[in-house]
């Protein structure tokens, strides 16, 4: 049974809006390729952080969001080492939209 998925990925911020779009269209390709159906990946915006991370105070936000009941070990690999992801995390919802689990 697939569950829907959305994945919070914070980037680096780079500096032109290029950059990132090219990284968001790897995140879906990344997640496609595994398997997943991908409905959307869009810019939430650049933010400041609450806490610096890797000596940043502020990120870029790209959500994905897809369907999946299969494994997502290959997408956290890769994104652990992508030296321009400062953190990202992964969420499972129910059909009703209630989270079930998320992976930190």
């Amino acid at each position: 049974m697939a569950h829907d998925h959305e994945l919070m990925v914070l980037y680096h911020p780079l500096g032109e809006e290029a950059e990132l779009s090219t990284k968001m269209d790897g995140l879906r390709s990344l997640i496609a390729s595994q398997g997943h159906a991908v409905s959307d990946v869009f810019h939430w915006g650049r933010r400041r952080l609450a806490y610096p991370i890797k000596r940043q105070f502020e990120a870029d936000y790209v959500i994905a969001e897809f369907s999946s009941d299969g494994d997502h070990a290959e997408i956290e690999r890769s994104l652990n080492i992508d030296e321009s992801v400062l953190r990202h995390l992964l969420i499972r919802r129910d059909s009703d939209g209630v989270v079930v689990s998320s992976d930190a």
